[in-house]
Order: C-alpha cells, then structure tokens, then sequence
C-alpha cells in the first residue's frame, strides 16, 4: 500500500493539503504519484495508539506519516521511536512545521504541499532520513 497516513493531530491539515495537491495546477502529478491519504480508522488503527504503533504501522504497510509530532517526552514518543528504530530502509516521516499557519496562511500552506510533492517524486532519497519538514 501506497499512501499518506494522517496523525491523528493533523487529520485537518492533511485534508487542506490534499484539497492543494488536487487542484488544477497540480493534479497531474498529484495523479501521476498514485498515492492515497489514509487515516486511523482506515488502517485500523485507534486514535489512542502509541507513537511506537503508528510508527511501526506506517513502516510496515509502506505510508508516509504525516504529522506535527515533534517531542520527544518518553520512550514511546515518535521523536524515541524514530531514533531507536531508524534504519537505511525506514520511511521518513514528514513533520509540519507550523500547522497553525498552514491553515491561515495561503502562501505558507502552497508552499508546504509545493514541499510535500517534491518529497513524494524524490522519496527514495530519503530512505533513513528519520523526519522531513514541511515547508
């Protein structure tokens, strides 16, 4: 499976992104990437699921998390999963900078989902990079 997986943090901000990504000046590439966002309940996930479940869910059913988790409080944290479980083949998972502008600011959110599809073109160069950035 190919695909975006929303944190349960940012379901909204994921759904403004694929509204940018699938209008006119973009939909031909969105298209041309065949990827699908996803969110918990359509993997079977709960929206009370551990940062180590949904790490380890994304990784081993191919998506691309899409969060605005950035701590690092305990051992189950996404930043501990991350540094403990990386490895070379691990996909990376993309963090939004500033969710809060991303959903008042126009330049901000175009430049952010501009980010997303130029990651998504170049994704197996980042293989084992732990986190990207959007913006």
């Amino acid at each position: 499976m190919r695909g975006l997986l929303a944190d349960v943090n940012c379901e909204g901000y994921v759904r403004l992104s694929a509204g940018l990504l699938e209008a006119d000046s973009r939909r031909g590439l969105w298209q041309s990437l065949e990827f699908e966002f996803f969110e918990f309940s359509d993997v079977g996930l709960d929206v009370t699921s551990s940062d180590r479940t949904v790490w380890h869910r994304a990784q081993s059913d191919e998506m691309l998390l899409i969060t605005a988790n950035r701590n690092a409080r305990d051992d189950d944290s996404l930043q501990a999963v991350i540094d403990e479980q990386n490895a070379a083949d691990s996909l990376p998972i993309i963090t939004i900078s500033n969710p809060r502008r991303l959903a008042r600011d126009a330049h901000y959110a175009n430049g952010a989902a501009d980010r997303l599809l130029e990651y998504l073109f170049d994704i197996d160069n980042y293989y084992g990079t732990g986190r990207l950035f959007l913006p």
